[in-house]
């Protein structure tokens, strides 16, 4: 060979193997950083840190394509919620080595399912049962029943009318982690469980799910905002997971789930409602807490006389996964044997989150497997208590259920809203693709109306001839929450002048019932907000409904007097009403019934006595009315049984008992209103004061005192008597 051509060909040698050698650098490059990735992926994967997984694999398949890794990266998307990444995965999985991931088909076609893609569903559910119809396993039962549910059964879902799902928008209450088990205790506090961080920058940079804690938080609630977010931190405990509490119907036990890792028991705890503290903590007996297993997702609820435990576990005797079972409570505070709420409700894949209703006998729970739209949907099934059986499962309907997981169904204990827990889109996301599970509430409209014939009548109680003390007026511009405000601050006032009489052996009874008094004062004004929040509820469905407000005075003295005192009062609760809520009940009042748009409809009934029992005082060698004697003011303005007497009650009926309820009000001012009792100082006509002279005539500033002239008082006998007064 010429010695320039062998000269090239020399060259041409040592740069080839320079570009072999340094191919093969690479190529061990690759291997290497693969190999480095994917370990560490697997390694996050048995630390349950599926999106670091994820990550860690999608780095590793940069320098080898690797089919394992694509079931792998499916896996870990499955399992912190990234259902798009997910499917995508499967399907190149499926695609390329069908018969080394025998489930891989199954998991697509519930990823398929989850983002609401039925008919692909359908399709893959049958390709997999087909392909193990013989294996008679879960996940091939499982298919067969999702092939049914995808193909017809998804359509006879139904859709809740007038029914709106809302999202709390508070961040520290839905974050970008999940949040769970809601429970409105009453209408200022939440509490609810929540997964966070122990270590925030740990958690932004690895997401090592040992990391991440459950823990029980509370939130404070004032009219449809959240405030003061807080960890309840006597629950806690170094190295286990707390969650899902539940209270009993008096308010003072709580019951909740304590984790280790994934074995959970249920313990119990007092809880002072005042403090907002939890005390005296102990674990339930092994007839709850049954060794081997776990029980969690507790919920206390009422069936006639008994308390009832509900509960998920997975403990031997059910019919697979977790069951929901129940255990009766005696009057002792032990268990009956926990019984498992049969097969009309378990299944053989999870019933979990159980939530028991008293008032329509329906437990509402959520299952994987009963005909749901994606994942976890809420059902509800009616108990049959005599028979100890459960009707026939239903699916609650949308938007309450998604092709998502919707779970902890509940209602708050005052029943205007009921709580939920979603990964649905509308979720804070998680991480990219994947949405956390947060809380969603909607108005109860069907409950609220129970709920409002439940909680009237309603009593509210006024201070000594208010408003608008001596006036002959029968309305006025006064409206009650001032009023409530100023009688509040007159306690210590009632309980020295009540208590002046009494002996010491006394003294303690009679200071309790002022307090009792004044306890029911503020219960009777809180209800009253309940009241207009559920009317305005059930208005906005298109509901009909009639008010009446029945003024009472005290049943001794003058009568006129009493019932002009009894419309100023109602006029005042009126005031109320038309100013709540900057006037949102107004608009209803124009509207007629029936028309599906919400009518209410105001009536007034100025009675103007009560029949109340008695007390008797000794005045020289008789006994008198400590009530109707003007100078026993001790017990005629400030005694308990004076200050009960001096009230409006307010009922509420649909507008189809309207009638029947006029009737019965006529029935009662028959049987109570007494005829005008005339005194020799009818024709005194002046405005009156607290302030005497002594050469005045003795006139006390109590109600049932007031005198008027004769004419006003034919007139107003005449207009109570004749006619019912109806505002539209």
């Amino acid at each position: 060979m010429h010695r320039r051509y062998r000269i090239i060909f020399l060259n041409f040698l040592t740069c080839l193997v320079i570009c072999l050698s340094a191919q093969n650098g690479f190529s061990q490059s690759k291997k290497h950083y693969y190999e480095v990735h994917a370990s560490e992926g697997d390694t996050c994967l048995m630390e349950n840190n599926y999106y670091g997984a994820h990550q860690q694999y999608e780095k590793a398949l940069e320098y080898v394509h690797d089919t394992r890794l694509f079931y792998k990266i499916a896996e870990a998307c499955r399992m912190y919620q990234n259902y798009s990444d997910a499917e995508k995965y499967y399907q190149k999985a499926l695609e390329e080595d069908s018969l080394s991931y025998p489930d891989a088909k199954y998991h697509y076609a519930q990823m398929l399912k989850f983002q609401g893609k039925y008919d692909l569903a359908s399709q893959q559910f049958k390709e997999y049962y087909k392909e193990h119809r013989r294996d008679n396993s879960f996940f091939s039962k499982k298919a067969r029943n999702e092939i049914e549910i995808c193909d017809s059964l998804v359509q006879t879902i139904p859709t809740l009318k007038n029914i709106t799902s809302h999202r709390i928008e508070h961040p520290y209450i839905n974050s970008m982690y999940s949040e769970y088990s809601p429970i409105q205790y009453n209408d200022s506090l939440l509490f609810f469980g929540a997964v966070r961080a122990a270590d925030t920058v740990l958690a932004d940079t690895s997401y090592i799910f040992s990391n991440y804690w459950n823990q029980l938080l509370k939130a404070e609630k004032k009219d449809s905002t959240f405030n003061n977010v807080s960890e309840i931190k006597e629950l806690q405990e170094p190295g286990y997971h707390i969650g899902n509490l539940t209270f009993n119907k008096a308010g003072d036990i709580a019951f909740f789930t304590k984790c280790k890792g994934y074995d959970c028991n249920i313990h119990k705890a007092r809880f002072d409602a005042e403090t907002q503290s939890f005390s005296d903590i102990s674990e339930l007996p092994r007839i709850i807490n049954k060794p081997g297993s776990s029980s969690t997702t507790p919920h206390l609820s009422i069936s006639g006389a008994n308390e009832i435990l509900f509960f998920a576990s997975d403990r031997k005797g059910g019919f697979g996964g977790f069951d929901i079972w129940y255990s009766f409570i005696n009057e002792n505070g032990s268990f009956e044997q926990a019984k498992n709420c049969g097969k009309n409700i378990n299944t053989p894949s999870n019933d979990i989150t159980p939530y028991y209703d008293i008032r329509d006998s329906l437990l509402y729970f959520s299952s994987d497997w009963h005909t749901s739209l994606g994942g976890y949907d809420v059902f509800y099934s009616k108990a049959d208590w005599r028979k100890n059986e459960w009707s026939e499962v239903q699916n609650l309907g949308k938007p309450v259920n998604t092709s998502y997981n919707d779970l902890y169904y509940n209602f708050s204990r005052d029943s205007m809203y009921a709580y939920w827990v979603s990964n649905r889109t509308e979720s804070q996301r998680l991480i990219e693709k994947a949405y956390g599970n947060d809380i969603y509430y909607h108005p109860l409209v069907r409950k609220s109306i129970t709920r409002i014939t439940d909680l009237v009548p309603i009593f509210l109680y006024f201070d000594n001839d208010h408003p608008d003390p001596h006036s002959r007026d029968t309305v006025t511009d006064k409206e009650y929450i001032q009023l409530y405000i100023d009688y509040m601050n007159r306690k210590q006032e009632y309980l020295i002048e009540y208590t002046k009489r009494s002996s010491a052996e006394q003294y303690e009874y009679d200071a309790q019932n002022i307090e009792t008094f004044f306890n029911d004062l503020e219960e009777e004004f809180t209800r009253l907000f309940l009241f207009a929040e559920l009317l305005e509820v059930i208005l906005e469905d298109g509901q009909d409904i009639v008010i009446v407000f029945k003024g009472y005075a005290s049943p001794v003295g003058n009568t006129d007097y009493n019932e002009m005192v009894a419309k100023r009062r109602i006029s005042c609760i009126q005031n109320f009403f038309y100013e709540f809520n900057d006037g949102v009940l107004n608009q209803y009042t124009q509207n007629e019934p029936g028309t599906g748009k919400g009518s209410l409809k105001y009536g007034h009934e100025p009675i103007g006595e009560t029949i109340m029992d008695d007390t008797f005082v000794t005045d020289g060698d008789k006994q008198v009315s400590a009530l109707s004697d003007r100078k026993q003011k001790w017990m005629s303005v400030y005694s308990p049984s004076a200050a009960y007497q001096r009230k409006i009650e307010i009922i509420a009926v649909n507008i189809e008992y309207e009638d029947e309820l006029y009737e019965n009000i006529q029935q009662e001012i028959e049987t109570q209103k007494k005829p005008v009792e005339k005194t020799e100082d009818d024709t005194t006509d002046s405005q009156y004061s607290d302030d005497y002279s002594s050469e005045e005539v003795e006139m006390y500033d109590y109600e049932e005192d007031a005198y008027q002239d004769e004419t006003e008082t034919g007139k107003s006998l005449k207009n109570s008597d004749e006619e019912v007064i109806r505002v539209k």
